[in-house]
């Protein structure tokens, strides 16, 4: 990339990083996949999880150039309208509060192969109420030992999970605004188009990278909840770079 768009494609970068990392729906999905399906399961969703971004990028660029090419004074009040959904999804972010109970009972997510996620994946129907202490005891060294093959029990096709990723993104209408709002404000119209092209292949690879980190991680029991019961803190902190962003682009 020319060094010219340095500045430019790290700005985006960063942004989109704040953005993909935040728990949202389709972290909700992504956790779930990977608890419920196992590792293999959510890494097919990771690559969905990017291609479906694809999408917005696409139609993003085309409507982007036409108006740029018809109506120049609409770009400002796209700009207006993305610091505003910038600044939106920043209070939102700074607003998070710790979960209540067990951090995945409050989620709600729509999974397109399966159906709705409501009120969220939990461990919970997984497991048999034993009726001895004795019973107890047994199921507990059994879980301690294949606890990897139990949430794998589910097992998903590969068609199954790739189309999970790419339609819980590709059908996110804050995805919309999202790309709306970076190549409205943090892109400028002098960039040329395959410029602005790259920016969206960057984020789609990174989307996926992300998820694919996320199908790793949480197919790991403790770190699952250890993130999800203390994770409103990085949303905070996301939220505060996110606004500052907002408030540089309509005042500077």
């Amino acid at each position: 990339m020319n060094s010219p768009y340095l500045t430019e494609f790290l700005s985006v970068a960063l942004v989109h990083l704040l953005a993909v990392v935040s728990p949202g729906p389709d972290f909700a999905v992504a956790v779930r996949q990977a608890v419920q399906h196992g590792r293999q399961a959510g890494l097919i969703s990771a690559v969905g999880f990017g291609l479906g971004m694809l999408v917005h990028v696409v139609y993003t660029l085309i409507g982007l150039a036409a108006l740029l090419r018809t109506v120049p004074a609409a770009m400002r009040a796209a700009q207006l309208v993305g610091a505003a959904y910038l600044a939106w999804l920043a209070i939102h972010f700074m607003r998070s509060a710790p979960p209540a109970g067990d951090p995945l009972d409050a989620d709600e997510a729509v999974d397109p192969s399966g159906g709705p996620v409501s009120p969220g994946y939990s461990h919970r129907p997984y497991q048999q109420a034993p009726s001895t202490r004795a019973e107890q005891s047994t199921q507990s060294e059994q879980s301690a030992q294949s606890e990897p093959s139990t949430r794998s029990v589910h097992t998903q096709s590969t068609r199954q999970a790739f189309l999970t990723g790419f339609f819980t993104n590709a059908t996110n209408p804050k995805a919309t605004m999202f790309f709306l709002a970076v190549f409205t404000t943090l892109v400028s119209p002098q960039t040329p188009l395959e410029i602005q092209t790259l920016y969206g292949l960057w984020m789609c690879v990174a989307t996926s990278i992300w998820f694919a980190i996320v199908a790793v991680l949480f197919s790991h029991e403790p770190v699952r909840r250890r993130f999800l019961a203390h994770g409103y803190w990085f949303e905070r902190i996301m939220g505060a770079f996110l606004l500052a962003f907002a408030l540089k682009l309509v005042f500077f």
